[in-house]
């Protein structure tokens, strides 16, 4: 997943996923117009060239305190659903 996750930095796998989203087809069941609708909305008619991602949305909205607390109670909450799920 890190590797993943450090691909998604890279400008080359950000146009592949960029073009992927903008020829999704609408999905009936969702309550938000596609990727590629709502860009039009705001005048684009072919996907954007997007920028290499140099920081996290994370690390810009949030002090590092209140995110580390976040953190920890996702991980709190998911740990015990997986406990849970695998002793099933």
């Amino acid at each position: 997943m890190l590797e993943a996750a450090g691909q998604l930095r890279e400008p080359i796998c950000l146009d592949v996923c960029a073009r992927k989203a903008w020829a999704s087809p609408d999905d009936a069941k969702s309550t938000h117009p596609s990727w590629a609708q709502r860009l039009a909305a705001l005048g684009y008619t072919e996907p954007p060239d997007l920028d290499p991602i140099a920081v996290t949305a994370l690390s810009t909205l949030l002090n590092s305190s209140v995110a580390q607390r976040h953190i920890a109670e996702f991980d709190t909450k998911w740990t015990a659903r997986m406990e849970d799920y695998l002793q099933r």
